[in-house]
């Protein structure tokens, strides 16, 4: 593994062991909940080896995080479809009619990259 890999999967790991004992959960257990055995675990933890995208979406589903948290320590805010719905339900007439004609206008592929 290559020094910029390295780096990336120690803190990597040093999130995942953050998150599991944030949850109060141990290695072993949550080893088991993500199908992964307790030594790789460890290790992925403390960055000595790194793991598939597979390994990576079991471990944030266990522990209620998104991959890209892990990976960069960074969250991005997703807002879920009832959150949207009740931001479009206070607009106005006419800002409702604005968000439509966006929505269509990104909907016809001569519009998208």
């Amino acid at each position: 593994m290559d020094k910029s890999k390295s780096e990336l999967y120690k803190a990597a790991g040093e999130r995942i062991k953050t998150l599991r004992r944030q949850k109060g959960c141990s290695r072993e257990l949550m080893a088991n909940h993500v199908k992964l055995s307790d030594k790789f675990l460890y290790e992925i933890e403390t960055g000595k080896k790194g793991f598939s995208s597979d390994a990576l979406l079991r471990i944030a589903d266990f522990l209620d995080t998104g991959c890209d948290y892990i990976m960069t320590g960074r969250k991005t805010s997703v807002k879920c479809a009832e959150e949207i719905f009740c931001e479009i339900q206070i607009l106005s007439a006419e800002q409702k009619k604005e968000l439509a004609r966006l929505v269509e206008f990104n909907r016809k592929p001569d519009n998208l990259e």
